[in-house]
């Protein structure tokens, strides 16, 4: 990384947090969907994206 101004790199580092929130958001509405459909099709196919949202969150 070249030498950012420190202003900028808070820009980026808020830009960042707030696609985490969305990441979250996203993730949840997604388990809700998943949770109200009896489709046991529909919770495999989007178990792997569960489980890569969950790990986002943990890391925060």
């Amino acid at each position: 990384m070249k030498n950012v101004p420190r202003n900028q790199l808070k820009h980026l580092f808020f830009a960042v947090r707030r696609t985490d929130v969305k990441v979250i958001k996203k993730n949840k509405m997604l388990e809700q969907e998943i949770n109200n459909k009896s489709h046991k099709s529909k919770i495999k196919n989007n178990q792997p994206l569960i489980e890569a949202g969950n790990k986002a969150i943990r890391k925060l």
